[in-house]
């Protein structure tokens, strides 16, 4: 499929539009010639979209970058997209991983604040789901939590977060890529798990995401 930005009637017979059509050929032979690598990547994700393949909404799996393991949801979506790979061999799927260290470790410490805050409210030792959903619930602007916040920050270093942060990091990557190599289709070559460089990271706003691309080999 080729975009010909040219209008006419087709119906006049002094219209002719076969030279137009080796013209916009023509263009595009030059174009693979001068940045064929360039027009590749661009062609990966609209000859996805030819095969039928969408790999969702805004191509991201969300994650939660304080956690080293990854919900039934996540690992469903991550392993929809592989279907790429089985429908064209070609292609290559890559999976980066992207969270702001800084505002990971700081969602760290307010949750374990919020954790031992409840225990100690709640007199308990173990928590179940339905514990883990009222600690979800607190308020950081709640007066007993921030009276808790004030006496027992100290207690936990943010900075030894900071530390385990890559290391979770690198368990995800490991956990996720043993698992979509399991997928029909999925070989060593064709789909790829990493984390962002560390300057990416330091810069990053968005959520905790894998954002997966298409490219061809």
């Amino acid at each position: 499929q080729f975009d010909v930005p040219v209008k006419g009637n087709l119906d006049d017979p002094e219209f002719s539009y076969g030279k137009i059509i080796w013209k916009t050929v023509v263009n595009l032979l030059v174009k693979v010639a001068l940045s064929p690598f360039k027009l590749i990547g661009n062609l990966a994700s609209a000859g996805a979209s030819a095969l039928g393949i969408s790999l969702g909404e805004n191509d991201e799996v969300l994650i939660d970058s304080n956690s080293d393991t990854f919900t039934s949801e996540q690992y469903a979506k991550a392993i929809k997209m592989t279907e790429t790979v089985r429908k064209d061999p070609k292609f290559i799927l890559t999976y980066t991983q992207y969270y702001n260290p800084r505002k990971t470790a700081r969602e760290y410490k307010v949750q374990q604040l919020k954790i031992d805050y409840y225990k100690e409210k709640n007199n308990k030792t173990q928590l179940n789901e339905l514990d883990y959903r009222a600690i979800e619930e607190i308020k950081e602007s709640s007066k007993g939590f921030q009276a808790y916040t004030k006496e027992h920050s100290a207690e936990i270093d943010k900075n030894y977060m900071m530390k385990v942060l890559p290391q979770m990091a690198a368990k995800r990557n490991a956990d996720l890529l043993k698992v979509l190599r399991e997928q029909p289709g999925v070989t060593k070559n064709n789909v790829k798990v990493l984390t962002a460089p560390r300057d990416q990271l330091r810069s990053y706003k968005g959520k905790p995401m894998y954002k997966v691309t298409i490219d061809v080999q």
